[in-house]
């Protein structure tokens, strides 16, 4: 019993404000989506609009994994502070799908297309949301 109060205090204390660490993976479908979460613009200190991803009940940019299965699609994305950053997938009915990478709300490596048998028929390169044209296949 000691040892677990002595874990409940590293973890308490292990995490940013005092507070405990929660889980903020979001799975469900595109209308429990959007009852969950709204997007609102940003200006970015270079002056760019970016889209943020809020959480409607705490009114704070989201932070953590999304996946949500719509009519048309299924997408899986991750966010940092509101903003994509990291892999998004969305994949089609038919079996296609597009991977891209972000980086604080812009497109920012590889964005590749698949069809349904997995082969990539359109890769392309971004940095900082601009598209690197030199780099098309």
């Amino acid at each position: 019993m000691k040892h677990f109060q002595w874990l409940c205090l590293f973890s308490i204390l292990g995490c940013e404000d005092g507070q405990l660490a929660r889980n903020n993976d979001f799975n469900g479908t595109e209308s429990d989506f959007v009852e969950s979460f709204q997007f609102t613009e940003s200006v970015s200190s270079d002056l760019e609009t970016l889209t943020l991803l809020v959480d409607r009940s705490s009114g704070e940019a989201y932070t953590g994994h999304v996946d949500r299965l719509g009519n048309n699609q299924s997408t899986s994305q991750k966010y940092l502070n509101g903003l994509l950053n990291g892999k998004s997938i969305k994949k089609s009915p038919d079996g296609s799908w597009v991977e891209a990478q972000y980086l604080e709300g812009k497109l920012h490596g590889p964005m590749r297309f698949y069809d349904s048998d997995s082969i990539i028929r359109t890769e392309m390169f971004y940095e900082k949301g601009k598209l690197v044209p030199e780099n098309l296949l």
